[in-house]
C-alpha cells in the first residue's frame, strides 16, 4: 500500500485489496475470533431449531428453557468475539506493518505474537469497554479506537501509554476516524444482507431442521471472515493514515528505503 493521506472509503478499499491479495493470511488471523463465534452460534441455531420443534409440540416449559440457553449462547457470543477481536487487531498490525517495513512476518508469526500478548489485550478490552459503557461511548470508541494497533506497532507501551498514544493521534481527526468507523458499520451491514440474510433467507424455502442449521451457521462463517479481515486491515492503514497525517510516516519511510 502507497502511503499517502486516504478518505474513509479508500481505506477500507485499501483493506479489501489486501483481502483480495492474501487472502489465506488474513482468513487466517481473523479465524482467531470467527471459530469460537461461529461455534457458539451454531448451538445457538441448533437451540433456536429445537425450540421451534418443542412449541410446535406444545412442550411450553421446554420450549422456554431452551430459549434462555439461546439468548445466553447469543451474550456469549457478542463478548468472546468482541473480546478476541483485540487479538485480531494486534495480529494485523504486526503482519502489515512488518510488510510495509520490509520484515514480512508471517501471519501465523503475527498471531502467535498476539496470543503471548493475551494478557494485555483482554486488560485493556475490559478497560475501553467499561470506559464505554461509562456513558462516554462515542468519545472512548473513537480517541481509543487505535490503540491495540500502537499497542502492536510500536514496542514497550504499557496499557497507559497505549491509551495515551491512541488519544494523542485521534486528536483534531476524531471526524475522520468516526467517519470511518461508520463507513465499516455500514460495509458490514451491506456484506451481512448479502452474504448471509439475502442467501439464507433462500435457502431456508428449501431446507428447514439441522440442514438449514448447518448451511446457515457457513454462510455466516464465510461472511465473519471476510468482514472481521477487512475491519481488522482497516483499522491497522486508519493508524497508519494518521502517522502519515501527523508525523509525516511516509517520508520517513521514503529516506529509509533510500539511505
Amino acid at each position: 500500500m502507497l502511503l499517502r493521506p486516504r478518505g474513509a472509503l479508500e481505506l477500507v478499499d485499501a483493506a479489501a485489496a489486501l483481502l483480495r491479495r492474501r487472502t489465506g493470511d488474513l482468513a487466517l488471523i481473523a479465524a482467531v475470533t470467527v471459530v469460537p463465534v461461529i461455534v457458539f452460534s451454531f448451538l445457538a441455531g441448533v437451540n433456536a431449531s429445537e425450540d421451534v420443534a418443542s412449541r410446535s409440540g406444545g412442550v411450553g416449559s421446554l420450549a422456554f428453557d431452551q430459549g434462555d440457553v439461546n439468548f445466553g449462547l447469543l451474550i456469549v457470543e457478542i463478548l468472546i468475539g468482541s473480546m478476541l477481536f483485540s487479538v485480531v487487531a494486534f495480529a494485523m498490525t504486526r503482519y502489515i506493518v512488518s510488510d510495509l517495513f520490509g520484515q514480512s512476518e508471517s501471519a501465523a508469526s503475527a498471531l502467535w505474537a498476539a496470543v503471548r500478548r493475551a494478557q494485555i489485550l483482554v486488560p485493556l478490552w475490559v478497560v475501553v469497554h467499561i470506559a464505554s459503557v461509562g456513558g462516554i461511548f462515542l468519545i472512548a470508541t473513537v480517541a481509543l479506537a487505535l490503540t491495540v494497533p500502537a499497542l502492536a506497532a510500536e514496542p514497550g507501551h504499557s496499557i497507559l501509554s497505549a491509551f495515551r498514544r491512541s488519544w494523542n493521534l485521534t486528536k483534531g481527526a476524531r471526524g475522520h476516524v468516526f467517519g470511518v468507523l461508520l463507513v465499516l458499520m455500514l460495509v458490514n451491514s451491506v456484506l451481512g444482507l448479502v452474504l448471509v440474510i439475502a442467501p439464507a433467507s433462500l435457502v431456508g424455502t428449501f431446507l428447514g431442521g439441522w440442514n438449514f442449521v448447518i448451511v446457515s451457521t457457513g454462510l455466516q462463517a464465510v461472511a465473519s471472515l471476510v468482514t472481521e479481515a477487512i475491519v481488522a486491515a482497516t483499522t491497522v492503514y486508519l493508524y497508519l493514515d494518521l502517522r502519515v497525517r501527523r508525523e509525516g510516516l511516509d517520508l520517513d519511510l521514503r529516506l529509509r528505503r533510500t539511505a
